[in-house]
């Protein structure tokens, strides 16, 4: 977690790559639960999916509390989608390239956003909000954009 706290405070850090991903010039989107599996935290899942989506990389950032549940007494109010570009194995966010939205019910989240970027290797990261407190989460698989 140290990691995607360094990358969504604007911080490069090295992303550890799964053999798949580090060899791969696959750009179709996939998610980090495709991979990886479920990633909980305190009741809440949370997922990043990104890749190539038509001619713009796509990135999508969600949480779901579980059943329902108050997360230590508060819902999750906004998640956020953060694009980093990966040169060397390390992640940097890509300035200007995040979005967020408001969660309609405390328990659901989803925020996706299209770019149109330079050719490279590229992933996002997910996070959410919660009592005004951001909590970052998962980042998802990095992808190779041959530009657009």
């Amino acid at each position: 977690m140290v990691a995607l706290a360094a990358v969504a405070a604007g911080v490069a850090v090295t992303v550890p790559l799964a053999s798949s991903a580090s060899a791969s010039t696959g750009s179709a989107m996939s998610c980090r639960s495709n991979t990886a599996g479920q990633y909980w935290l305190d009741g809440v899942e949370s997922d990043a999916c990104d890749g190539q989506s038509g001619s713009a990389f796509r990135a999508d950032a969600s949480t779901n509390l579980y059943h329902g549940t108050a997360l230590n007494g508060g819902p999750v109010s906004k998640c956020i989608v953060q694009l980093n570009r990966v040169v060397n194995g390390v992640a940097s966010p890509v300035s200007g390239s995040s979005n967020s939205a408001a969660s309609s019910d405390g328990v659901h989240c989803l925020v996706s956003d299209d770019w149109h970027l330079p050719a490279g290797y590229y992933n996002s990261t997910a996070s959410y909000i919660h009592n005004g407190v951001p909590i970052e989460t998962v980042a998802g698989p990095v992808k190779w954009y041959p530009g657009g």
